[in-house]
């Protein structure tokens, strides 16, 4: 035999679960916050080599081939503008876009122009030379 007392059902209430008391619904506040703070998932390089596949298999199954997507897409190119756009775009990238790949620090040199234009050499002629004529000793002159 058991040793505890029977639950008294008069005395306990009703307990339904979550399903119609309310307690695990949230509010329309929460829900609609909720809606305006989602952002989409990061694209990672995994996703994009996804994205890769997933493009030339529907290339392969609608075309034939990859050769004959880009075919197709040059077709359109003639009398479509947009589309000249995006063939130029995937072959020579986008205007800029080059620039602002390359984040290395430009190192402006000099630059020395070895064969002067007519101007430059009545500048040159009229430049003082500053270099001694003959050699001098200073060791010599020291000790004088």
């Amino acid at each position: 035999m058991s040793t505890r007392k029977p639950k008294n059902p008069v005395n306990l209430a009703k307990n339904d679960g979550r399903a119609n008391n309310g307690k695990g619904r949230p509010s329309s506040k929460v829900v609609k916050s909720r809606l305006q703070n989602t952002t989409p998932a990061k694209l990672n390089q995994a996703k994009k080599e996804q994205i890769g596949v997933y493009a030339l298999n529907a290339m392969k199954k609608v075309f034939g081939s990859e050769e004959e997507a880009w075919m197709a897409l040059a077709e359109q190119a003639k009398d479509s503008f947009a589309h000249m756009n995006l063939l130029w775009q995937y072959r020579y990238g986008k205007p800029g876009e080059a620039a602002k790949e390359d984040n290395t620090p430009k190192i402006a040199a000099p630059v020395i122009n070895f064969y002067a234009a007519p101007e430059q050499i009545k500048e040159l002629e009229d430049t003082i030379d500053i270099t001694p004529e003959e050699d001098v000793d200073y060791e010599e002159e020291d000790n004088e």
